[in-house]
């Protein structure tokens, strides 16, 4: 959406993913120094997982940076086409020839984003519920429904990673652009 005063700017995205990835940063160190301080030892359960939280994000906003040029092609090449077909106007209703270039290496990026993005999600649930832990542990009842608590949580990463891979027959088809039926990016008009 080029024309289009809501969209958010591609500065402002790249800008808020720095930023992002140093408040994890000082978040994290910050929170591993107050509770070295406190208690003189590293908790590798909760403050191990807080870490694998840190390099799962970071490796998430490396990705997206390395990416956010073609997502903004693509968006915008897309959006051309969508209001061209809408139109009828046929002359600009042809595809960029740039465009699949673009959109591949996009969805190569948004491949491993998304298990590193479930890998940071789950690592924080999982900290937490390592700290939680330790409030149940002398308590049965509170403790068989932390068991339960972990148990559904793995079971919904499971269910993530296993849904991303069955939203394509192959990876590779994920990769190209119009193979995989579950995620289009132009109209369905223009496919």
């Amino acid at each position: 959406m080029a024309n289009d005063d809501s969209a958010i700017g591609h500065d402002v995205n790249k800008n808020t993913l720095i930023v992002a990835m140093c408040v994890g940063i000082v978040f994290v160190s910050c929170r591993t120094g107050f509770r070295w301080y406190a208690s003189r030892r590293f908790s590798w359960g909760e403050d191990g997982f807080c870490w694998m939280a840190l390099v799962c994000q970071i490796v998430v906003t490396g990705i997206y940076l390395s990416i956010l040029e073609n997502i903004y092609f693509v968006n915008r090449e897309s959006s051309r086409l969508a209001t061209a077909v809408a139109t009828g106007d046929l002359e600009n209703a042809k595809m960029h020839p740039d465009m699949k270039y673009h959109a591949e290496k996009m969805l190569r990026g948004l491949w491993p984003v998304q298990y590193f993005f479930w890998g940071c999600l789950w690592c924080v649930k999982f900290s937490l519920l390592l700290m939680f832990k330790r409030l149940t542990e002398r308590v049965p009842f509170h403790l068989k429904m932390w068991w339960g608590v972990v148990v559904f949580t793995s079971l919904a990463f499971i269910g993530c990673v296993v849904s991303q891979l069955c939203s394509c027959t192959t990876i590779s088809k994920f990769t190209q652009l119009g193979m995989c039926l579950s995620f289009h990016l132009l109209p369905s008009s223009i496919d």
